[in-house]
């Protein structure tokens, strides 16, 4: 078995299995493979979704196009992306080992384009991207049973494997009446919370609209309606990676749907990612509230005297899980006498802040602390 972990977007390119899979020709082995393994490593989509891009690029040029046709081409694509300017050189760039291939050349450059930046790009309509509730349960290799609540009440579910399950209101859950030996496989539409068993020889995967999340035993939720514009998940304990199911588009209807087919992230207690349907991309962000990681919370005193901020700021990454971020040399004569009890992570951090004359802001999943320091 190739070990694909150390591979390169150059070394999937050309690696004829990987190939085959991108270009519709391979065995049922490999087709099962290659959508497993992109799940499986979320670290390694980007590489993928590049090199698959390519394959298909070529795939789609023509073998014998003149340097002229290669040049109109490229222009073409700029063009249908953005206004350019008619005088703007355009120059085909090489490939390893095809690299006096024109195919190649419109291949590479295209590269170059896409990876500008996807703002460019026309916006799909959500209907081109999405995938139903339906869909994936018709594509389920076992039987399924459907739990529906029709209720106006959360309502409380067992799994097979004792994992459970609380289904909001309206929302649908389809499962096997007997899990598969290697993996634990739901599909979700509407809003869910998960309590998983643990059992890291058989991962727990739950299909929602595009996205496929994977867990080995942990407690998260995911909001996945059909018709809403983004999806989302939200980890409260363990850790989770949430993939883009590969294939959501068509391949060739936008460039997007070949950069995003393996775009992926893992996400730790109070983290979540949500993703726009209609862009396919992933937003990777902290909970509204996080919430402390400790058994009994309101055993947890946070009361300092005459201590450094930064050990304050060390207590309340600790508590929650987060990471704070701050220049520890500007902060390091800054003292705190303060007592701190139920307030959120947000109010704490407030309260902080205040103290030391500083400011917080909120990116992407850490929290950045800036200030002046203390004299």
């Amino acid at each position: 078995m190739t070990d694909y972990s150390t591979y390169t977007a150059d070394d999937f390119v050309f690696d004829d299995a990987f190939r085959r899979w991108v270009r519709g020709s391979a065995t049922p082995a490999e087709q099962m493979f290659w959508e497993t393994y992109g799940i499986d490593h979320p670290e390694q989509a980007a590489m993928l979704a590049q090199a698959r891009q390519v394959v298909l690029a070529l795939q789609a040029a023509e073998p014998e196009l003149s340097h002229a046709e290669v040049t109109a081409t490229i222009r073409r694509t700029v063009e249908r992306m953005g206004d350019v300017q008619p005088d703007v050189p355009v120059r085909s760039l090489p490939v390893r080992r095809w690299d006096q291939h024109p195919a190649v050349r419109v291949a590479a450059v295209l590269v170059v384009i896409l990876g500008l930046g996807w703002a460019l790009w026309p916006t799909v309509q959500p209907d081109e991207r999405t995938v139903s509730y339906q869909q994936l349960t018709r594509q389920a290799d076992q039987q399924l049973t459907e739990q529906h609540n029709a209720t106006s009440q959360p309502q409380q579910l067992t799994l097979p494997d004792g994992s459970r399950v609380t289904l909001q209101p309206g929302s649908r859950l389809s499962y096997p009446a007997r899990f598969a030996l290697d993996s634990r496989t739901v599909y979700l539409t509407g809003d869910a919370f998960f309590n998983v068993v643990r059992n890291p020889g058989q991962p727990f995967l739950v299909h929602a609209n595009e996205l496929v999340t994977k867990v080995l035993g942990t407690s998260f939720r995911i909001r996945a309606y059909e018709q809403a514009r983004e999806t989302m998940v939200e980890v409260r304990t363990g850790q989770v990676s949430v993939s883009v199911r590969p294939g959501v588009v068509t391949a060739g209807k936008t460039a997007g749907s070949q950069e995003q087919a393996w775009q992926g992230v893992v996400l730790t207690p109070n983290e979540k990612v949500v993703f726009s349907r209609p862009e396919a991309r992933l937003t990777k962000m902290l909970v509204e509230e996080p919430a402390m990681l400790i058994d009994k919370p309101a055993e947890v005193a946070f009361a300092f005297t005459d201590a450094p901020v930064t050990e304050v700021f060390q207590a309340l990454e600790k508590a929650y899980g987060v990471d704070i971020i701050y220049d520890r040399e500007v902060m390091r004569q800054c003292l705190l006498t303060i007592s701190l009890t139920d307030e959120s992570l947000y109010d704490k951090l407030t309260i902080v802040c205040k103290a030391i004359e500083a400011r917080y802001e909120v990116l992407d999943a850490q929290i950045v602390v800036s200030g002046k320091g203390c004299q």
